[in-house]
């Protein structure tokens, strides 16, 4: 007969103890409470009249046998009170530990801290409780119990009884010896190092530990913008090999900022070698679980005139093919406030979104962000940041730079399949580092009149190819931890999104303003973090296509340079035609 065991989690109980009886709450940690009395019998309040009141429910066993015990330091005679439920009081003690059992019919209890003189000051903390769990005898060392007339005597110890002793009391399994085992529940946990969970391929609650909970050679992470985010995952072969299989769910420490976010990711490729250098190695591939949208696919869709939200909405909200029941586990949220109009046919979600040249991202434009089973696409890339300076000989180690005007233009002559026209020019040119216009005509083809989207499209071009495309790949420095560099600590925690200062003296390279779009590293565990090491980082512009997907018939269609007299003549006559009907 095993009793309830659960980690007590004192963190939430300090979050929710903020109300207080006569006494200010003037320090809290991890695994401490400070109070300060301001009259006589001060307490923490932990429930309140008419309800569920305040403080943390701890779950144990009614009718179990419990060991309350605490640390404590300062001046004043303390006062610990334990209730059932919310308000039926068990036992209360000045002294650690207290020893009491939990009436039947309650499944939870709640604790006070308090001071019974006015201005005095008590730190408690190391708290735990005990609780007694029974268990059958199974098997003593080296033999098993035989059936006699008459079962050996065992001294029954004193309470509190020691962890793991054996006692008999002639009513529990018919006399024979049991373990009398007790299990500490830490009220104030110690930080558990980042590990990787394993779970079962249709696991849906990843709250627990999983099939396994497994140690890692290497662990390289890959990210670009709007684009791939996947994991090599290397691990020594052992007996929780068996659950690393194609499709299973691993939720992996990846490092964000100055701690990490536990992660969802999904085997898709599994190699197992065995050889004379690599001994019972398995390497594993996996996609973040946003590509589980994947599964859904369009059959028909059609956004008319919506905004990011709103678009967003009706492409999770139903429409997709063979699976109509199934519940979409996926939420996602946009602050783009632009409204248009796109058609989707028998593709994925995830192409609707990111991978078809009509995609939301290419048509409302925005930075997609992952989160387990939540993502955004924003204007800007969530929790993005817009500070940083990467500077050669500090932080950067190696440094690839490319600038390329291949596709550089000054002015762009835009028309679509229903007669509209669009004209931007750049008034600026020409200028000492371009010397004359550069004209590009763009042919937009579309399924339906769509003049916001048109005219979006087009601008959409002409802010991604008049200005110089720039590319930088840099490998960051792998700064040691020491007061030297303490100024430099943190460098590596750039994520995809953030927007960084590049300077380089010796090539003349100074861009502001750059967004990282891509970044690789190698996940290392360090006590109780993990960090990320071996950083690249790929800084620059992508050239966006302005597209619309195969069932629109080609798209952009670009005319050369000889025939742009002819295009403008043109579009003229098709201008004086074609208003009315625009």
């Amino acid at each position: 007969m095993t009793g309830t065991t659960n980690i007590l989690d004192f963190v939430e109980w300090l979050n929710l103890c903020t109300h207080s009886v006569r006494c200010n709450i003037i320090y809290k940690t991890e695994n401490s409470i400070t109070i300060t009395s301001t009259s006589a019998d001060c307490y923490t309040d932990t429930y309140g009249s008419g309800g569920e009141g305040y403080g943390l429910k701890i779950p144990v066993d009614a009718g179990k046998l419990h060991t309350l015990s605490w640390d404590s330091s300062g001046e004043g005679t303390q006062r610990i009170i334990v209730f059932a439920g919310e308000d039926t009081v068990i036992t209360e003690s000045a002294e650690s530990p207290i020893i009491f059992n939990v009436p039947s019919g309650y499944n939870y209890i709640k604790l006070r801290f308090g001071i019974m003189e006015s201005g005095k000051t008590i730190t408690f903390s190391n708290a735990q409780i005990t609780t007694i769990v029974d268990m059958y005898f199974k098997q003593l060392p080296n033999s098993y119990p035989v059936l006699i007339d008459e079962p050996p005597l065992i001294p029954i110890p004193s309470y509190p009884l020691p962890h793991g002793c054996f006692v008999q009391d002639g009513v529990m399994n018919d006399g024979y010896p049991y373990i009398y085992r007790a299990q500490k529940l830490s009220i104030f946990p110690q930080p558990v190092p980042p590990r990787i969970h394993v779970y079962p391929s249709q696991e849906t609650d990843f709250s627990g530990n999983g099939l396994a909970i497994i140690d890692f050679i290497s662990c390289h992470v890959r990210q670009e913008k709007n684009g791939m985010y996947e994991i090599e995952l290397t691990e020594p072969v052992d007996e929780k090999t068996v659950y690393l299989k194609k499709q299973a769910v691993l939720k992996i420490p990846v490092p964000y900022r100055d701690s990490y976010t536990m992660q969802l990711f999904r085997v898709y490729a599994v190699k197992k070698s065995d050889n004379d250098s690599e001994t019972g190695r398995i390497t594993l591939n996996l996609r973040h679980i946003f590509y589980d949208i994947s599964r859904f696919t369009y059959g028909q869709i059609s956004i008319e005139n919506k905004s990011g939200q709103d678009a967003l909405n009706q492409m999770l909200g139903g429409g997709w093919f063979g699976i109509q029941t199934e519940t979409m586990p996926f939420t996602a949220t946009s602050n783009i406030g632009t409204q248009l109009s796109e058609e989707y046919e028998y593709v994925t979600v995830t192409a609707a979104l990111i991978g078809e040249e009509n995609s939301f991202i290419n048509s409302w434009g925005g930075e997609l962000f992952r989160d387990n089973f939540r993502f955004s696409i924003n204007s800007i890339m969530e929790n993005s940041q817009t500070s940083g300076v990467i500077r050669y000989a500090t932080n950067m180690t190696e440094i690839e730079f490319t600038e390329d005007d291949s596709e550089l233009l000054t002015d762009l002559i835009a028309w679509d399949n229903f007669g509209q026209k669009k004209t931007i020019s750049n008034p600026d040119i020409p200028t000492d580092e371009i010397p004359h216009r550069i004209y590009k005509c763009v042919h937009f083809n579309y399924a339906k009149l769509n003049t916001a989207q048109f005219e979006s499209d087009a601008q959409k071009y002409f802010d991604t190819y008049s200005q110089t495309q720039v590319n930088i790949r840099a490998k960051l420095a792998q700064l040691p931890n020491t007061d030297l560099y303490a100024g430099f600590r943190g460098l590596n925690n750039y994520e995809v999104g953030d927007r960084i200062i590049v300077y380089h003296s010796d090539l003349d390279i100074y861009y502001s303003n750059l967004e990282i779009i891509s970044r690789e590293f190698d996940v290392v565990i360090r006590g109780d973090n993990a960090v990320a090491e071996n950083v690249d980082i790929e800084i620059g512009t992508f050239k966006n296509a302005i597209s619309r997907s195969a069932y629109m018939s080609e798209t952009v269609y670009r005319e050369s340079e000889k025939r742009i007299p002819e295009i403008i003549s043109r579009l003229e006559a098709l201008e004086s035609t074609t208003t009315e009907e625009v």
